[in-house]
């Protein structure tokens, strides 16, 4: 049996990446709409230094159904889905969306039918110190 000094030594190799700060920062809402509509969402990042990396965009709907939405960074179309039942989003986090002051971050949903549904969306970020 080989003893650690005749083992070869192993590296852990792949990409850097910062350690975010803690807490996240979430942004969320829902909406009641009973008719064909539309409805933009919108925020400016805070001014605290930090540079904030879109982790996550989740959008559901009560009944489920068909859904479309966009999320747009200032005023720019950066992501765009039709889909059935839930709207994901989890970008790699080499890819995902960078945001900082003065940044407008918009969120446009789309409701498709001409009765009442329940929309519920939900959109997080991890936050890392600006160097």
């Amino acid at each position: 049996m080989q003893d650690r000094s005749q083992s070869k030594k192993n590296t852990l190799v792949g990409p850097v990446l910062p350690v975010p700060v803690s807490p996240f920062w979430s942004w969320y809402d829902t909406w009641l709409p009973d008719t064909v509509s539309s409805k933009t969402w919108a925020v400016t990042i805070p001014k605290d230094g930090m540079l904030y990396k879109l982790c996550n965009f989740t959008h559901i709907t009560l009944p489920q159904g068909f859904l479309a939405g966009a999320i747009y960074k200032n005023g720019a179309i950066i992501w765009y889905q039709y889909e059935g039942f839930m709207q994901a989003w989890n970008p790699a986090s080499e890819q995902a969306p960078m945001f900082e002051y003065p940044d407008v971050l918009e969120v446009t949903l789309l409701h498709l039918y001409n009765y009442e549904w329940r929309h519920y969306w939900q959109i997080d970020f991890w936050r890392e110190p600006k160097h």
